[in-house]
């Protein structure tokens, strides 16, 4: 399956493994950060009328600001590993 992936990489001359890399990451934390957005609205909503939607006593929308926050922090850590190491 490798020397398929290989094959396939060697036909585009644009394509790398080091871009494959960066694309899943980048859909990866994307997708970590459509999810805290979508967290902290949702939230917001739900709680609004003093009906607490909660996970382990933290309320949603708090859950949903970290989740962004952290992806972001993650997102600038690797971002200075790519440029140190290119």
């Amino acid at each position: 399956m490798l020397e398929e992936q290989h094959r396939i990489a060697k036909t585009l001359p644009f394509f790398s493994e080091k871009v494959a890399a960066t694309t899943m990451l980048l859909g990866m934390l994307g997708g970590w950060f459509v999810g805290g957005v979508t967290c902290f609205l949702l939230g917001r909503r739900w709680n609004r009328d003093e009906n607490f939607h909660h996970l382990y006593f933290i309320p949603v929308q708090y859950l949903g600001i970290a989740s962004c926050v952290l992806e972001i922090v993650f997102l600038a850590f690797v971002a200075g590993m790519i440029l140190l190491h290119a």
